[in-house]
Parts: structure tokens; sequence; C-alpha cells
């Protein structure tokens, strides 16, 4: 967002960037933002024209021009009364952070434009409510990078934020932590600093970089790719300076991830910027944005047991009946593979199958286990039926068969 927006005529401009060509995204984190009323102006401006209701969010950083970085958020009711992006806190951290610059040992700020993390849920219209935590990026550019200066508050700036990463993955492992902003870093080592080695936790050996960083995050972030990767054009030279990265929690926690770079600034010339009734060429990054698919929290849950809990090899019962539940109704006709575990062998000790089918519609279904009549002397052994994970369905409890020999 450029220092600009301000002007009547850019907040048009962006309201169709966000509300159509973004297709008006959940969270948007905003860099190069002149000021709070700057980017309230936008949040008015695309719902007043129809679009969804946002909430803006910026902090003055340390910028010697004035740009700062922020959040709008959508706010717009989704079912149940709950906005799409609820129970928001957004925070600012390393304002006062300093560094000490290595050409005349003065203590110096070293976040011009603070870092902002944002823990927020984002809801669903089926009542789904996903928790998150995005963290807010704007590094040091790469200009004058030949300056020792340069080069150690980029160093510092990266070890900044991957100190942040870890003492919230630290904290809590299963968080969903996405990282995003315009690092001004390349995607891989510079040969100087290796910002986004130092920030995903691979970074470069010193004896391939100029001021090599520690390790400082375990487990490593993931970068998210895109097809065409590149947000940035200099001097004829694609380049990718914007990122998406996520921590294990958010893979652990999300069914599917990709990223797209939007195409309206990048391989446009300069001269698009003054094109009132285009969209182009209103920053000279393209947005990068990020999709996250979810499971529903409707989604069935699937519980097993068996009746009667414990069968004979020789005299009845010899069988027993499992019975597979769902929570709600499967919408088509449901697999479900089954795992064995315990003292009990199958097919040695008892019989049963290697899946339970729950027809379309229907909330249970039944499969018989039966006990095999061997001529071993056994104790008295257990049989664990569980539900393997697997799409349509959320595994629950497992059921237990008690087998008993008399031989």
């Amino acid at each position: 967002v450029q220092a600009d927006v301000g002007e009547q005529n850019d907040i048009l401009r962006m309201r169709d960037e966000v509300g159509s060509t973004l297709g008006a995204p959940d969270i948007i984190g905003a860099v190069e933002v002149e000021n709070l009323t700057t980017l309230q102006a936008l949040a008015a401006r695309i719902s007043a024209d129809g679009g969804p209701s946002y909430s803006a969010f910026l902090f003055e950083g340390n910028d010697i021009g004035g740009i700062d970085s922020g959040f709008l958020l959508k706010t717009a009711i989704v079912g149940g009364g709950l906005a799409r992006v609820s129970n928001i806190n957004v925070t600012q951290l390393g304002l006062s952070d300093t560094f000490v610059d290595p050409d005349d040992s003065s203590v110096d700020i070293l976040n011009d434009r603070p870092p902002l993390l944002l823990n927020a849920t984002v809801n669903a219209a089926d009542g789904t409510a996903t928790p998150v935590a995005v963290l807010l990026n704007h590094l040091r550019s790469l200009n004058g990078l030949e300056d020792a200066t340069v080069r150690a508050k980029r160093q510092k700036q990266a070890e900044f934020v991957a100190n942040l990463v870890q003492a919230r993955q630290v904290a809590n492992p299963s968080e969903s932590l996405i990282v995003i902003g315009d690092f001004n870093a390349f995607e891989f080592n510079d040969g100087y600093v290796d910002l986004i080695g130092t920030i995903v936790g691979n970074p470069t050996p010193a004896a391939n970089v100029v001021l090599a960083s520690p390790d400082l995050v375990n487990p490593n972030l993931t970068r998210l790719v895109s097809a065409s990767n590149y947000s940035y054009l200099f001097g004829g030279s694609i380049q990718s300076l914007d990122h998406v990265l996520v921590n294990q929690g958010l893979l652990g926690n999300t069914l599917a991830r990709r990223v797209e770079h939007i195409r309206l600034n990048a391989d446009f010339p300069e001269l698009a910027r003054n094109d009132a009734l285009a969209n182009a060429r209103l920053s000279d990054h393209d947005p990068l944005i990020a999709y996250f698919q979810v499971a529903s929290s409707n989604t069935p849950i699937i519980s097993l047991s068996v009746t009667p809990s414990s069968i004979n090899e020789i005299g009845a019962p010899t069988s027993a009946t499992l019975t597979a539940t769902l929570s709600g109704a499967a919408a088509s006709n449901l697999t479900i593979p089954l795992n064995y575990s315990g003292s009990a062998t199958l097919t040695t000790d008892f019989s049963a199958p290697a899946s339970i089918v729950i027809p379309a519609g229907n909330l249970s279904a039944n499969a018989t286990i039966s006990a095999v009549d061997d001529v071993a002397i056994e104790a008295l052994e257990t049989a664990t039926i569980s539900a393997a994970a697997g799409a349509g369905y959320t595994v629950g409890s497992a059921a237990n068969l008690n087998i008993i020999s008399e031989d």
C-alpha cells in the first residue's frame, strides 16, 4: 500500500484490488501504509461500495519516511452472529529494540517497521472456528547491501524474527503460525546475509555468507511456493522478495495449502500508476495470497463399539457385532478402514473385516467379529479395534474385545 493511498482515486483503485481481484481475503497484511486513517479509509470505502466489512489495525513505527505496517481484517458476519475474523488481538513487537552499528559502535534502532503479531479466530458459516497467529514483517531493504551497517541490521532483524518464531513454537507447538510480509530478501542466500534461511531455521554455513547466523528455529518453517515464483521486477530480473512461511503446527492443522502471486504490479510499466481506470502498478510488488483448507467442525466423528464385549473360542458366544457409529449422517457412502491391535492376533485368534461401509444418509453400520478355535493353550486375549484416519470423518473412540480360550 503506497503512502499516497489516501488520495481518493488510489483508494478506489485499491478497493477494486481487494474486493474484486483478490476476492476479499480474510486477513490482509499491508506494508508501506501512511497511517491508520489511510487504512481505515480503505476499509470504509470497501464496505460503502458493497464489499464486506473490514477492521483496520496499524501501529506507527520508526521509519524515517513515515511508512508503517498494518492489518485489514474481515469482520463481516458469517453466521450465528460471528464475524469472519474474531477474537482479534494485534500487537507490535520490537519497537525499541536496538543493535550495535559495526561502523561506529553506536547503539541504533533495529526495527524501522517493527513486526506486527495478529492472534485471531477465523470463523466459517458452519461453525468451524480456526485459531491462527500471523506475524507480519517488512524488513530492511537490499539497498546499500555493501555497507556493513546495512548488513548488520538485516542480520539482526532476521535473528529477531527467528527468535519470535521459536518462542511461539516452544510455548505452543500446535499453534498455526503464518509468517508473512515483504522480507526484502531472496528465498536463497544472497552471499551477505541469509535472511530467509535464518528465519525458517536453515541458515547458510559461515563459509558461504559474510554474516552467518546460528540456527534459531526448530522445527523449521516451510516456505509455500507458487507456480510463478516472483513478486518483484528489478532491472529486468524477476525476484521473490515477499514470502509466506508456515510452521509445523499450521501444516498439521490444515488439509491443504497454496499461494498465488496476483499479477497487478511487477509486470506493468510505471506509467500504469497514472491510469485512473486501471488497478495496475499501485505498488512495485505483486500481492501474494495464501489459501488454507481446514477440516469442518461438522465433519462426523466415527466411534466403534462391540457387543458383547467378550467372545469364546468354544461355546457361545463365539462372535460379536462391531458397530461403527457416526455423529452425523454420511453425505456419501463412507468406507472406514479398520486397525487391529492388542494381544489377540487377527486371523490367528479372530476373524474380522478390513473395513466397514456406512451407506450414504445412515448413521451406523455393523460387521461381525468371530473367534478362531485354535489348539494353542492361551490366557485371556484382547483385541483393540480402531478406525484408521480417512476423508469425510474424524476418528473417535475405539472398541475393545476380549477373546476367551477354552482349549
